[in-house]
């Protein structure tokens, strides 16, 4: 038995033409690389000044199953990868037995 949590990966930056790159790039990273598909959604427009961001969904596996602990090995790479380009990544942990908090924050050293 183990428990089941949720790290939704949420990207953003003000640059269209960027935000498509990440976007591509997850895409091969996550659905490609890991043949699961519909993991990463659409980019999606601020209502005001035109900013974007996309999410990327979580494995929803539990804890120390092999899927999961490949599933967070890959997220960490792609997020260290991509933190430094201008766009704010941030994973969001949530789920059984423990509060949620923040997996990764690009925005923070």
């Amino acid at each position: 038995m183990g428990t089941i949590r949720n790290r939704v990966t949420l990207v953003h930056h003000w640059n269209l033409d960027e935000i498509t790159k990440l976007r591509d790039d997850a895409i091969k990273t996550f659905e490609t690389d890991l043949d699961i598909h519909g993991i990463v959604g659409p980019i999606m427009t601020s209502l005001f000044n035109l900013e974007y961001t996309f999410m990327i969904n979580g494995d929803c596996s539990k804890n120390g199953w092999g899927t999961s602990e490949q599933f967070i090995d890959i997220r960490k790479e792609w997020c260290e990868k991509h933190k430094n380009n201008g766009a704010v990544i941030v994973v969001v942990d949530m789920g059984d037995d423990y509060p949620s908090f923040i997996d990764f924050d690009s925005n923070k050293e």
